[in-house]
């Protein structure tokens, strides 16, 4: 029996989450790491946490990053009337960075709302989330409406993958300011597609971006340094080409052939177990 756990966040940031939803997420985890063979992480730095948490030996654990999707690999640029297509469907009229994902509090988007506030003084700019309403959206709709930035911060909430990748391409700046994360695949797809990346510093996002990120102080809550990383990366045109340089290298080691054959070396590793 083999299982894959994603995170541990009703641990780490519960206060992010339902709290049936902890509950439950507990007791399934708890359940699944009692009754496997082995376990399957998809970064080091879970593996790390479900070692302390559940003191379990290394060799019952068996890190496999994830893939993305085969698109972002092979999907080539759309054409200029393609691009103003996706951007008139959303309301996108200027230059503008991209968030991807829930639109919840464990992603920390109030403190990038507050960044990207901070940074219209500097620059002509939108802010585009791409993702579905989760929890404590309400908190961060309030403050929208509240601060006139409806306009300005647009909510695409579901798009197909082709949105998908034309937004990804036609975005000045990937913003990733999660308090936590098991992976992230959003940073592999800006890596494919050749955006240059801010994010907030913690452990896995360090570990699957690498070199590839330009990284905001210690405090993930601190918009004012998030805005400070972001105007840089938007003003500094050597440096943003370094990024999406790292960044294409870096993205290598997620292909499906990489992932493919740590899955396959975990199946031998679980069989010669038995």
């Amino acid at each position: 029996y083999m299982v894959t756990l994603y995170d541990l966040c009703a641990w780490r940031f519960p206060e992010t989450l339902p709290s049936i939803y902890v509950a439950y997420s507990k007791w399934a985890t708890s359940h699944a790491v009692q009754t496997a063979d082995l376990i399957l992480t998809l970064t080091d730095t879970v593996k790390r946490e479900v070692m302390e948490l559940f003191n379990i030996d290394s060799k019952k654990i068996y890190t496999v990053y994830n893939g993305i999707a085969q698109s972002f690999w092979e999907s080539s640029k759309k054409s200029v009337d393609e691009v103003v297509a996706v951007k008139d469907k959303f309301g996108i009229r200027k230059d503008y960075l991209l968030f991807v994902g829930t639109i919840e509090e464990r992603k920390n988007v109030m403190t990038l709302i507050k960044a990207f506030d901070k940074l219209r003084n500097y620059k002509n700019l939108q802010l585009v989330l791409v993702g579905r309403p989760g929890y404590g959206f309400s908190k961060i709709s309030n403050y929208l409406e509240e601060n006139h930035l409806e306009n300005e911060v647009i909510i695409t909430k579901y798009v197909t993958e082709e949105e998908k990748i034309t937004l990804y391409d036609s975005a000045t700046t990937f913003v990733f300011p999660s308090l936590y994360e098991g992976f992230g695949i959003p940073l592999v797809e800006a890596m494919v597609r050749k955006v240059p990346i801010v994010a907030s510093k913690i452990p896995s996002t360090e570990e699957v971006a690498g070199e590839a990120a330009l990284y905001y102080g210690n405090d993930v809550y601190n918009h004012e340094a998030l805005a400070e990383q972001i105007l840089q990366v938007v003003e500094n045109d050597f440096l943003r080409q370094e990024l999406v340089k790292k960044g294409l290298k870096r993205a290598q080691e997620f292909c499906w052939e990489k992932v493919g054959q740590r899955y396959i070396e975990a199946c031998q590793e679980l069989l010669r177990g038995k």
